[in-house]
């Protein structure tokens, strides 16, 4: 499918759900914030990369030829076996991978540092299996490894599925997860049958070491041979120490007396960054994993990844020459491209595109990968080629996309695409508008939080604007203070930042030509009813108590002085409000003192997290459904998060979003059906029920039927339909209640 498109789409719902929110009353401020958004301000251009070939190492049959494999290996690791051919094909290894096994065979401790997609697990799996295989005869637990989130051991135990407990053959290896999931009878049957290798995370493993329940695993654990550490950089600071000393309090366990137990230490990770050339970079690993497991790694046992190129260069060596370019100009204005792999590996659009995005030399030859690129705009490859060819941005973007689809739909030899790229989109929540405190129609504007106005000869204050939530006319957040000289200053005020003793919290209202000193009866009447009372002599008047609450006439400087009386030429009028925000001098709307000023006053960053999340997940979804080269299996939104807490309470969120929108739209359709009569409280749940389209019928979808059961007998379905519309009576009014819509 076109994954550029996909991208447009979701931003383009994403744009309307954060415009949604915005509601400014000055022209000048809203069209300098509807240009920014448009412009990317909280979406920049995506960021492209390539996954780049990896150089081919032996077989698995090769290595058990060599006696470095145990001859079952063959028949474990063996692919594409069906029931028609129960031996399956011969596996081939990348060369990291046949490195690893034979770092591991040597009894070594070492650290794969490869990108994604590059089978770092089968770099410890394949050994661990290995040994097992070898050492049969020995009894109790040969490796542990630990991820650093339960879905990683939940995906790793689905691909050991797949390789030792297939339905056409099972293997004399067993091994089991333990991560806090299991149930009882679980934990019981993992206590009584230590299997060979446990699949946990480090939280649970230092449980393990602490529960007296959990033992007998720690006996098992006696012969222990891997210890495995996935994501390795996770680990990082506090977090990091704790591993460390759970990695030696474990080995001071199980080990005998007398004789520490040195299991080997295997670890995988992203692959190499930071400064320093490679034989640097290495080194700086080794060091800190050396550290991490209490265990020498030595900086030759730290495997990276060997990358080759797909393409092939008949063309000059160098991409800046002119041959090649008048190539590469002729290849971009070709109109039929063929989609043969020889003729494509061979264009000269794709070798630009793979030394681009994919593959470049580093200082000492080798080939590493790229750094992500943005698509388009500044920097980006699009204007990239267009500079080089001297062609239209419009015909290098169309040409680009053409060709990186078309790359994705290639396969190579192995059945991997040849362009197998990434497109990453990274969102940001908004903040807020900051001004100086200058005239409206000169002041200074930025989106992005910064102390002094950009561009400009003097150090100028930027202070955030709020908006009237009601009407959309922005006010000044500030704190009131007192500077060392004793005059009255204001500073920039985020909203959300309480202020200390010496400061009072409030807001400046800018109108030159305004007056809120409500001296006339007219005036008064703008303000809440609450707040006033007629006195005997002196008419309607502002209760004592909310004298305090009127705004003060003040003159404001750009450097944040304030005062009561004209303070020169570079000084404008304004209208002091302490906070809490109570009235709107633009619309007099009231609001409740005793809430929150956020919930009167708006800023560009009000949309929710979760519900932020939720949208985007469920515009990619019906973006998906709508892309008819996908089958229905790949209809699918996969989203993580390193927080137990908030995977829980997004997907709370997800649940009670798709309920409440399908009710409500149910509860439009219905009611819109029914014309100008409307709908009568006897009649409402029926019309909602038949407006869901709900059934008992199988469905594309399965959860559009309301009963598991669509082959229950006619009176059974009489019966369930009657409680289903209990339920949704109830449902109904229940969301209705908290707001005007029920009366």
């Amino acid at each position: 499918m076109d994954i550029f498109k996909l991208r447009d789409n979701i931003i383009s719902d994403y744009a309307s759900y954060v415009k949604s929110f915005i509601n400014i009353s000055d022209e000048r401020i809203y069209k300098y914030v509807e240009d920014s958004i448009n412009e990317g301000v909280l979406w920049p251009d995506p960021l492209l990369q390539l996954n780049p070939a990896f150089e081919s190492g032996k077989s698995i049959n090769d290595l058990v030829n060599e006696n470095i494999l145990h001859k079952s290996c063959a028949k474990i690791f063996a692919i594409n076996k069906n029931e028609h051919n129960q031996d399956g094909q011969e596996m081939f290894l990348y060369k990291h991978q046949e490195d690893a096994i034979r770092i591991a065979e040597k009894g070594y401790n070492y650290v794969l540092t490869t990108g994604t997609g590059s089978g770092k697990s089968l770099s410890y799996i394949i050994p661990i299996v290995n040994y097992i295989l070898k050492h049969q005869n020995q009894q109790g637990i040969k490796a542990i490894i630990v991820y650093p989130m339960n879905a990683l051991a939940n995906s790793q135990e689905y691909e050991l599925d797949k390789f030792l407990e297939t339905e056409l053959q099972k293997f004399p290896i067993t091994y089991k997860r333990y991560t806090s999931q299991e149930n009882e009878a679980e934990r019981r049957n993992i206590h009584a049958n230590p299997p060979d290798i446990i699949l946990t995370n480090y939280v649970m493993l230092e449980l393990i070491l602490t529960r007296p329940n959990d033992h007998k695993i720690v006996e098992a654990a006696s012969n222990l041979q891997f210890l495995v550490f996935d994501e390795l950089h996770t680990y990082r600071g506090r977090q990091g120490a704790d591993v460390g000393m759970l990695i030696r309090r474990l080995r001071q366990i199980i080990s005998q007396p007398g004789l520490e137990h040195n299991f080997q230490c295997v670890g995988t990770s992203a692959t190499l960054a930071g400064p320093g050339s490679f034989s640097e970079q290495k080194a700086e690993v080794a060091k800190v994993a050396s550290k991490l497991f209490g265990a020498e790694i030595e900086p030759e046992n730290i495997i990276v990844e060997t990358l080759k190129r797909d393409t092939v260069n008949h063309f000059s060596q160098d991409l800046s020459s002119e041959e090649f370019l008048a190539h590469l100009r002729k290849d971009l204005l070709a109109v039929n491209v063929s989609d043969d792999l020889g003729d494509f590996i061979a264009r000269p659009l794709t070798i630009w595109i793979e030394n681009t995005l994919g593959l470049e030399k580093n200082a000492e030859g080798i080939l590493v990968r790229c750094k992500p690129r943005p698509f388009d705009g500044k920097n980006g490859i699009v204007e990239a080629l267009a500079d080089l060819t001297g062609l239209s941005k419009d015909i290098c973007r169309q040409r680009l996309q053409e060709e990186l689809l078309l790359g994705s739909k290639i396969k190579k030899p192995n059945g991997k695409p040849v362009f197998a790229f990434k497109l990453h989109q990274f969102l940001s929540k908004g903040d807020t508008v900051y001004a100086t405190l200058e005239d409206p129609a000169k002041r200074t504007l930025v989106i992005e939080a910064q102390k002094y106005a950009p561009a400009r000869d003097e150090k100028i204050l930027l202070y955030p604007l709020v908006f009237c939530r009601e009407c959309g006319k922005e006010y000044y957040s500030v704190f009131k203070s007192v500077d060392i000289d004793g005059r009255d200053v204001v500073k920039p005020r985020p909203l959300n930042l309480p202020s200390d003793e010496s400061e009072e919290e409030g807001f400046l209202f800018l109108d030159a030509e305004a007056d809120f000193s409500f001296k006339s009866e007219d005036d008064l009447q703008n303000l809440p009813a609450h707040w006033l009372e007629v006195h005997k002599t002196k008419g309607l008047q502002v209760k004592r108590s909310y004298r305090s609450c009127l705004p003060k006439k003040v003159w404001v400087t750009p450097d944040g002085h304030l005062s009561q009386k004209d303070l020169g030429d570079k000084a404008i009028s304004a209208w002091y409000v302490p906070a809490p925000f109570i009235v709107c001098l633009d619309c007099f709307t009231a609001y409740d003192a005793r809430l929150g000023d956020f919930t009167k006053l708006a800023t560009l960053g009000n949309e929710g997290r979760s519900t932020a999340m939720t949208l985007l997940s469920l515009s990619t979804v019906l973006n998906l459904r709508k892309s008819d080269e996908l089958p229905q299996v790949a209809h699918k939104f996969l989203c993580f998060t390193d927080n137990r807490q908030d995977a829980s309470l997004q997907s709370g969120h997800f649940n009670d979003f798709v309920e409440v929108s399908f009710l409500r739209s149910a509860l439009y359709n219905a009611v819109k059906a029914a014309g100008p009569n409307g709908l009568r409280d006897v009649e409402l749940t029926d019309a909602v029920f038949d407006a869901l389209g709900l059934g008992f019928e199988d469905h594309v979808y399965p959860a559009c039927r309301y009963s598991p059961n669509p082959n229950a007998t006619a009176g059974r379905m009489a019966e369930i339909k009657s409680k289903f519309l209990k339920v949704l009576s109830y449902r109904i009014y229940s969301d209705l209640k908290p707001g005007w819509r029920l009366v």
